[in-house]
């Protein structure tokens, strides 16, 4: 199986990442040239710019020295990001290298690629359920249980939702405090989110879920879901699938 976006398979994909963790003087590392590009061939290069918390003169050897022992034919070809002196090499590394990795200040992976591939399918599948689920209620005459249970898969999906925004703006360098209602302030104004107010009216009714028990509040609010929340979920998933570079769309 090959990732979607660099024609790399994941097996090798997922071993780079497990290189990049045992340094904690790595910031960032970017993938540059044709396997962003796309115009890749199955032989080409693996293109790498790692960026070092301190001098990586010493450190960067010992990282291609473990990239070259991943089983695989295809060639790393490394550079140090803080000795690039061709502008033009900079600048385009800037442009249009992707971050695939990134740490903190201490040195502490924050999120890499595949997990946020990984977060976007497990939000996919909660949306889907919830969609399934609102059918079923459609169908059931109003049944109490069903509703409780959509109502339990709707909390899943806006706990998938603002985890996934977190996550995604800390893969961007960002520092997000591990808090829903921050996330949400902060999606909105980086442009991950529209209708912010909507959002937040969202998180009010998640956090009704979790004690209410007058069954009219129940319905008021799954047909919240049904009728606005379902929508923004999407709109996110979207949004994240474009950023990802990912084809699917909801």
């Amino acid at each position: 199986m090959y990732s979607q976006r660099y024609g790399l398979k994941t097996t090798v994909y997922n071993k780079m990442i497990d290189v990049f963790k045992k340094y904690p003087q790595i910031k960032q590392v970017k993938i540059f040239g044709s396997r962003v590009r796309g115009d890749y061939k199955e032989n080409s290069d693996i293109d790498l710019s790692i960026t070092f918390n301190e001098s990586g003169d010493n450190i960067i050897y010992k990282v291609i020295e473990d990239l070259s022992l991943i089983d695989t034919i295809l060639i790393f070809d490394v550079i140090d990001n803080d000795k690039i002196k061709n502008l033009m090499l900079w600048e385009y590394l800037e442009k249009e290298g992707e971050i695939i990795y990134k740490t903190n200040r201490q040195g502490e992976a924050i999120v890499d690629r595949v997990q946020l591939l990984k977060q976007l399918s497990n939000f996919n599948i909660a949306i889907d359920s919830l969609k399934q689920g609102i059918e079923v209620y459609k169908e059931s005459q109003n049944d109490a249980l069903i509703l409780d249970g959509i109502l339990k898969r709707f909390e899943l999906c806006y706990e998938f939702a603002w985890r996934l925004i977190k996550s995604y703006l800390e893969y961007k360098g960002l520092d997000i405090s591990n808090d829903p209602k921050i996330s949400i302030k902060q999606g909105y104004k980086n442009d991950i989110i529209d209708n912010g107010d909507k959002w937040l009216e969202m998180l009010l009714d998640r956090n009704k879920i979790m004690y209410v028990s007058n069954s009219e509040i129940k319905i008021k609010i799954f047909y919240s879901i049904r009728d606005n929340y379902i929508y923004l979920l999407s709109s996110l998933y979207n949004k994240m699938d474009s950023l990802l570079n990912i084809k699917k769309n909801k």
